[in-house]
């Protein structure tokens, strides 16, 4: 064999081994696992769970609205992934949904929670150590469903927007900067709305706001003007029955996008946004049996944005680890308690992997599934 033919044989060996040990690496980047689900029961059905460090330990804690008995419960997190027994605190109405932001500028975290069944949202203003005040309630719609805080008028304060699924409506609180809220101010949207999320969708620097609503198959687009107020709804054709909304970042370097959960189709649905507050047509991705919620986070640190869904229908959580470009996986599911409802995303023990915690509505309970994905971190 002549030298020069040797020396082109040994290259193209090399390069198709450097080759395949790429497509390896590639492959076990797009692996994703979580250890089975460990339980924790509450004080009533888990119909919604959100997560932050309550106590300032730096350590993440959990938060459950408990819609059968009118209650949030509260685990304290150790640090290693388990959680302390629950403390429940009495709120009163069938809760929907908790949600975790600073409502009286205090430096301290406070919680808001949905009443379904007294047309109220509720606010616990937190203490700094784990535990919270009485709660304080505030007239909305009727059956008031999914909560999200914003500034919507730029003053500096946290206001409140709740979808009112018994109205068509959603209501705008705007906070007073003490915890409190003035009036209630409402909008126009589609049937049975659901699921809320806010993000600047046009880039002008002001919040705007999308809502699911269920019975349409759509969701609606409401540009803030700035001030508190918002424009007329503009609607988007979704999947089927949604009654969960995120925002996200799904390409890299790109502008807002949002992901529905399609409870009727077992799918969700990605829609690009152009950065106009235009979106793409919707694209499907299969997800478990009826999908009621979606989450987001890089579970197999790749760079990337995923999704977690909460399957209701499946008694499953279903991660689809995303691409960088606005595209999918196929799903990855595991197994959590009996229906399912939304997924709290967090490292609930340190080691710089998310986990998740789950609300079983059908049950008392919330899992918690700690991430075990072996690979190290993955760039592309």
């Amino acid at each position: 064999m002549k030298p020069a033919y040797c020396f082109i044989v040994v290259l193209a060996l090399a390069f198709s081994d450097t080759n395949l040990r790429a497509q390896d690496s590639s492959a076990r980047c797009r692996r994703v696992s979580f250890r089975p689900a460990v339980s924790y029961a509450l004080g009533g059905t888990a119909n919604w769970v959100a997560t932050a460090d309550f106590d300032d330990d730096g350590v993440l804690d959990l938060a459950v609205a408990n819609a059968s008995t009118g209650t949030v419960s509260i685990l304290l997190g150790r640090g290693d992934g388990r959680f302390r027994p629950p403390v429940t605190y009495a709120v009163g109405g069938s809760l929907v949904d908790v949600i975790i932001a600073d409502f009286n500028n205090d430096g301290r975290l406070d919680l808001a929670v949905s009443n379904l069944a007294s047309n109220t949202v509720s606010v616990l203003l937190g203490k700094g150590d784990g535990t919270f005040g009485p709660p304080r309630s505030f007239t909305v719609g009727n059956n008031p469903w999914v909560l999200v805080a914003g500034d919507f008028n730029r003053d500096g304060k946290l206001d409140l927007a709740a979808t009112n699924s018994g109205s068509g409506t959603i209501s705008i609180l705007l906070g007073n900067g003490a915890g409190g809220f003035h009036s209630a101010v409402s909008y126009r949207v589609g049937n049975r709305p659901q699921g809320i999320a806010t993000g600047d969708f046009n880039k002008d620097g002001k919040l705007d706001l999308v809502v699911t609503n269920t019975d349409d198959n759509t969701a609606s687009i409401l540009f803030g003007n700035g001030d508190g107020t918002f424009q007329p709804q503009q609607t988007l054709a979704i999947g089927q029955n949604p009654p969960g909304v995120t925002v996200g970042h799904f390409k890299r370097r790109g502008d807002l996008d949002l992901v529905t959960a399609n409870f009727n189709s077992g799918t969700v649905s990605v829609l690009i946004g152009r950065g106009d507050g235009t979106f793409q047509s919707a694209q499907a991705y299969s997800a478990g049996t009826s999908p009621n919620a979606v989450s987001l986070g890089d579970f197999n640190r790749d760079g990337r944005v995923d999704l977690a869904v909460a399957d209701f229908g499946s008694e499953s959580v279903s991660i689809l680890l995303g691409n960088g470009d606005g595209t999918f996986g196929a799903p990855h599911n595991f197994a959590v308690g009996y229906l399912p409802n939304n997924a709290a995303v967090g490292d609930f023990n340190g080691d710089g992997k998310l986990d998740l915690a789950v609300a079983d509505a059908g049950t008392n309970i919330v899992s918690v599934l700690m991430n075990d994905t072996r690979e190290g971190r993955c760039r592309f």
